[in-house]
C-alpha cells in the first residue's frame, strides 16, 4: 500500500490542481502580509511591542484576509486530489489498478493521499505566512489585557497564555485535519455525484453551509471558518466531536461503497 499512497501522492501533488491551490493562498497570506505586517513597525502606536502570534494570519479574526482564507478551507484543500477518485472511476483505471493489489488497499491509498495533500495544500501558506511574522515581530508571550485571543472559557486558553508556540501549533495541526478531512467528503460524495465540479463543490458547500447556519442561529459556534483561528478558539468540545465524527462517518460511507463499487 505505501507504493499506492507515493503513487497517489506524487500524481497530486504535481498536478496544476495542487499549484492553483497553493497559488491561491499564498495570494491571500501575501496580501495579508502586505497590508498588516511589512507596513507597520512593532509598536503601532502601542507602549509595548506587539507578538507574532498575535499578528499572523491566524492571529485574529478581524481581517479580510484571515476570514477569506479560513472561508476558503475546503477549497483550496479539496482541489488537489478530491476529484481524483472521481476521475479514476470515469476513466476505469480503478479496475486496473484492483487487478494488481486489493481494492481495500486501494481506497485506503486514495484516502491517505487525498487527506495528506488536502493537509499540505492548506497549510504551506499559513506556515509561509507565519515565518514571515517571525521574522518581523518579536515571539513574545501574549498579553491578556490586549484583549486579542481566545476569551477566558475557552478550550486551551491557558495554554495560549502559557505555551503559545504549543497552542500554535496545536491550531496548525487541527487546520491539516480540517482541510484533509473537508476535502475526503469528497470521495464517498463522488459515488452519488455525476459531475466533478459537484464533487469538487460539495464539501464547500456544507462547509459554507455551516457557517450560515451558524450565523443565522446567532450562536457561531460551530463554524470552523471562526473556531480554526487561533486568535479565536475553540469554545466547546463539541466543535472538534462534531465534524470529526462527519469525517469519520464519510470515511465509512467511502469504504462501504467503494468495496461494492464494481466498474
Amino acid at each position: 500500500m505505501r507504493t499506492l499512497v507515493k503513487y497517489e501522492c506524487k500524481r497530486m501533488m504535481t498536478s496544476k490542481e495542487m499549484i492553483f491551490s497553493l497559488m491561491l493562498g499564498l495570494g491571500i497570506s501575501f496580501w495579508y502580509l502586505g497590508q498588516y505586517v511589512w507596513n507597520q513597525n512593532i509598536y503601532q502606536g502601542n507602549y509595548f511591542p506587539e507578538t507574532m502570534f498575535q499578528k499572523w494570519i491566524g492571529g485574529f479574526v478581524f481581517p479580510l484576509q484571515s476570514f477569506l482564507y479560513y472561508l476558503m478551507l475546503p477549497f483550496i484543500g479539496v482541489l488537489p486530489g478530491g476529484a481524483t477518485f472521481y476521475e479514476d472511476m470515469e476513466s476505469g483505471l480503478i479496475s486496473n489498478i484492483c487487478l494488481r493489489c486489493k481494492k481495500s488497499k486501494y481506497l485506503l491509498a486514495k484516502y491517505i493521499a487525498v487527506f495528506i495533500t488536502s493537509g499540505v495544500a492548506f497549510s504551506v501558506p499559513l506556515i509561509v505566512n507565519l515565518l514571515f511574522c517571525v521574522a518581523h515581530f518579536p515571539a513574545l508571550v501574549p498579553e491578556a489585557f490586549t484583549n486579542i485571543g481566545p476569551s477566558g472559557n475557552f478550550l486551551f486558553f491557558s495554554l495560549y497564555f502559557s505555551n503559545p508556540w504549543g497552542y500554535l501549533i496545536l491550531f496548525l495541526i487541527l487546520g491539516f485535519l480540517f482541510a484533509g478531512g473537508t476535502a475526503c467528503i469528497a470521495l464517498p460524495v463522488s459515488f452519488y455525484v455525476k459531475h466533478k465540479a459537484g464533487v469538487l463543490l460539495t464539501p464547500f458547500i456544507l462547509y459554507f453551509g455551516v457557517y450560515c447556519m451558524d450565523n443565522i442561529i446567532g450562536e457561531g459556534e460551530f463554524a470552523p471558518n471562526y473556531f480554526l483561528i487561533s486568535g479565536v478558539g475553540i469554545e466547546n468540545v463539541w466543535e472538534l466531536i462534531v465534524p470529526f465524527t462527519v469525517f469519520i462517518i464519510a470515511f465509512l460511507v467511502y469504504i462501504w461503497k467503494g468495496l461494492r463499487y464494481e466498474g
